[in-house]
């Protein structure tokens, strides 16, 4: 979750199919900046198994699906958009079970 930054974009690029200039946009995008912030923070915060980053891991899950939403519907060439938000939903979904698991709140 540290490294999300990195890996969101090449995420968004291969699942979302975007062009180079749809990859500038999200990252000039305020938004990407906030759930940078959050992700990076709950990374940083289960590495070392804090109780507050149970609560910054919604707050990144609730910036990336808006993050995804807007993506998909701005920038997004591929034909199949609603199964990329399904399969982002989908990791998400699995990250959070993971993370409950282990913080077993």
């Amino acid at each position: 979750m540290i490294s999300f930054p990195v890996s969101y974009l090449v995420f968004a690029a291969l699942v979302f199919e975007l062009k180079s200039q749809g990859t500038l946009s999200i990252v000039l995008s305020p938004l990407f900046w906030f759930a940078s912030f959050f992700w990076v923070m709950t990374g940083l915060g289960l590495r070392e198994l804090k109780q507050w980053s149970w609560y910054t891991l919604h707050a990144a899950q609730f910036f990336i699906t808006f993050l995804n939403a807007l993506n998909l519907l701005n920038y997004s060439h591929s034909d199949f958009k609603a199964y990329a938000f399904i399969l982002t939903l989908g990791i998400q979904f699995f990250v959070y079970l993971i993370i409950e698991r282990e913080l077993r709140v």
